[in-house]
């Protein structure tokens, strides 16, 4: 069995998945899973695969096309103890793996999250981002606050977290197979059903910032996505009576309405208007008590 199990989904980058690759040491506890989400025929993840030999590189059959379901192939043939996932444009820093797999492998049996700090590159403007500071400011609540819950249920996206295998497997943990945001409800999950959360103050990740990426290229169907994924989580964090930061997904409604309404449109909108109303009836409920 493999200690650590490394997930990346890919479409259309080998050149930037190659720079990752090379970010990971070549080590026989250390299993990598490249999955190809139907890139281009010249752009596929394979035309690489000669210069990794100890890779494993797969092909999204069908029928999504989506980096969650590329993720949770990945997460079907992965048997390391531990998973690690990363995003095929970014990168790990120069030691991250090796404080990786020192702390994972001194934590207590318990501890089902490992929370790591990272940092976020510009390639447009050759300087420091912004995409990382959701991480920062989670992993400094925990160190400065002692703010468990920003790591356990706030934080974005999967990347710099190690996340212990048996934890998907039994509560059966997926990626949504979606077009946006398909990260969304498996970190919230993660984080309700993770025994013990552990945060890291170390750098282990870069992520990159470019002009095409997918966070920059919102488009109406990919905003309808992200309104949709945002509902699923207002409601589950209700359900399991999680207090996280809002995001009351105005401004993923107003950029879907350039869309061509359609009956599923009007379903989801009619669900935004729904729970909008119940969170302001909350917030309004919690303030009058407060007062009185």
């Amino acid at each position: 069995m493999k200690f650590l199990s490394i997930i990346i989904p890919h479409k259309n980058a080998p050149e930037k998945l190659r720079r990752l690759l090379n970010t990971i040491p070549d080590r026989i506890d250390i299993e990598v899973i490249v999955i190809d989400d139907k890139s281009d025929p010249d752009k596929k993840a394979k035309s690489i695969k000669e210069d990794f030999l100890d890779v494993e590189f797969l092909e999204n059959p069908g029928p999504d096309f989506n980096a969650g379901s590329a993720r949770n192939l990945g997460l079907s043939v992965a048997m390391g103890e531990w998973l690690l996932f990363a995003d095929a444009d970014d990168y790990f820093t120069t030691f991250g793996i090796t404080v990786i797999l020192q702390t994972l492998k001194k934590v207590p049996f318990t501890c089902d999250l490992v929370c790591f700090s990272a940092t976020s590159y510009s390639e447009v403007y050759k300087k420091t981002g912004t995409r990382h500071l959701g991480i920062e400011r989670a992993v400094r609540d925990f160190i400065v606050h002692g703010w468990e819950c920003s790591s356990r249920y706030s934080r974005p996206g999967p990347v710099a977290k190690a996340i212990r295998r048996s934890l998907t497997a039994a509560k059966g943990i997926r990626f949504d197979s979606v077009i946006a945001s398909n990260d969304a409800v498996f970190s919230l999950l993660v984080g309700v059903w993770a025994k013990d959360v552990l945060v890291v103050d170390k750098e282990v990740y870069v992520i990159t910032e470019y002009s095409d990426s997918l966070t920059r290229r919102l488009t109406p169907e990919r905003a309808l996505s992200r309104l949709e994924v945002l509902l699923r989580l207002n409601n589950m964090t209700r359900q399991f009576g999680i207090s996280r930061k809002c995001d009351w997904g105005v401004r993923w409604f107003l950029c879907s309405l350039a869309q061509v309404p359609k009956w599923h449109q009007v379903r989801v909108y009619y669900q935004f208007a729904k729970d909008l109303t119940v969170r302001l009836m909350l917030r309004f409920t919690a303030a009058r008590n407060k007062r009185d």
